[in-house]
């Protein structure tokens, strides 16, 4: 019943324990916005999570996640300075306001291609649910032509996105969670190996880029 309606809970952890202990956790929980703005920027307090759930494991649940651990450690957002300062100055180069601009037509035609296929199902007579059938897989599709994935292999990249997605974001008893995320960070690892190798040795000019289009 909580996980179907939250939300009363979380007015209780507000209203009476906005600094709560989570013993499931093992850490604090802070629930109000004037608690949890100055903790971002506090640099005494740190993004990695991933490390103390490595550490907590024990050796062979730690053999499960061997590839999707160190991964998630290489993720900008768990990590803390200098490191996630260097990162970001990298990904910056990809997010300036020239940048988004140029790249928003892109986005315009995976959004009206996503639409049209929903369209093409409600006329078949199909019950459509919006956040499953079309914003829950319009992130990783836009990510995966922005790292420049070949049109082909977008389904299968957004299959392995959606395998990771619960084990940072589900509750721990998610079923098969742990073993999805961890074959498909190696289906992932050996992919990104193989494109990086490809355009070391050839790399791409910008007439040979194929973008998602009609």
């Amino acid at each position: 019943a909580v996980m179907e309606d939250p939300y009363p809970s979380y007015r209780y952890l507000r209203d009476a324990d906005p600094i709560h202990y989570s013993n499931v956790l093992r850490s604090w929980v802070l629930t109000r916005y004037e608690d949890v703005r100055p903790c971002l920027n506090d640099q005494r307090l740190s993004a990695d999570r991933i490390t103390p759930y490595l550490d907590r494991l024990s050796p062979g649940a730690r053999d499960r996640v061997s590839t999707v651990g160190p991964m998630l450690q290489n993720w900008a957002v768990f990590m803390d300075p200098p490191d996630h300062t260097r990162m970001r100055k990298l990904l910056n180069n990809g997010f300036t306001s020239t940048a988004l601009s140029e790249f928003r037509p892109k986005v315009e035609i995976i959004v009206e291609e996503m639409i049209d296929r929903l369209v093409e199902k409600g006329a078949a007579g199909a019950e459509i649910d919006f956040i499953d059938s079309f914003a829950y897989h319009l992130p990783a599709t836009v990510i995966a032509v922005m790292l420049g994935v070949p049109e082909s292999d977008v389904e299968q990249f957004r299959a392995w996105s959606e395998d990771l997605a619960p084990f940072v974001g589900s509750a721990t008893d998610t079923p098969n969670k742990v073993r999805l995320a961890e074959s498909s960070s190696r289906a992932l690892t050996e992919y990104f190996a193989g494109i990086i190798e490809a355009r070391r040795r050839n790399p791409p000019q910008p007439e040979d880029i194929t973008v998602i289009d009609h």
